[in-house]
């Protein structure tokens, strides 16, 4: 049973929503009724302020932006704990050598993610969607699992044909671009003038 409401609508509203409900089926209770069901479907109430839930909305943003926050972090201090477990001190007349290499690389790194941010594109969500791609294919064909790939793969990277070679690409890969402002941040690590 259908309960009838008399409301009052400005005659802008009043003429769009007769023009609306000239169309084949509708009628203009329907209308009002399936305005009203997305209405109370978002969450707003007859009191409600509209700004609460745009406020809503940006509290949902800052918590998906901590999160994103907490990855970087996180991969951060991987890496940083990975990079001081793996290389081992150098001696000092190899220190000059080391520093200038590393802040070759470091211009390199600088001049991708300038390139990267530029084109707003994600180099984690890329290698995380290769990643999975690659695990549904594995699972798709019977393969073996994920893990056992990487550490296949680790063996090889260790092995000793791979460790005795003189490598002479950089740890990140040049894809061109350029972002100045890293060329003039200090190097507190190496004095190299």
């Amino acid at each position: 049973m259908k309960k009838k409401v008399g409301i009052q609508l400005s005659e802008e509203t009043f003429q769009r929503l007769q023009d609306a409900a000239q169309g084949p089926g509708l009628s203009k209770s329907a209308i009002v009724e399936a305005a009203l069901a997305r209405w109370f479907d978002a969450g707003f109430v007859a009191d409600s302020d509209p700004s609460v839930s745009r406020l809503d909305r940006i509290e949902s943003q800052l918590e998906r932006l901590g999160e994103t926050l907490r990855v970087v972090s996180e991969t951060t201090a991987l890496h940083a704990r990975y990079h001081l477990t793996v290389i081992p001190p150098l001696a000092e007349q190899e220190h000059r050598e080391a520093c200038l290499l590393g802040q070759q690389r470091f211009e390199v790194l600088a001049e991708q993610v300038g390139k990267r941010v530029g084109q707003g594109q994600s180099l984690i969500q890329e290698t995380l969607d290769r990643v999975n791609a690659r695990t549904a294919q594995s699972e798709a064909n019977g393969l073996r699992s994920p893990e056992e790939a990487l550490t296949q793969s680790m063996e090889v990277v260790a092995s000793s044909e791979v460790v005795g070679q003189d490598l002479q690409e950089s740890a990140a890969a040049p894809e061109g671009g350029s972002n100045g402002n890293f060329r003039q941040l200090p190097n507190s690590f190496c004095q190299l003038s």
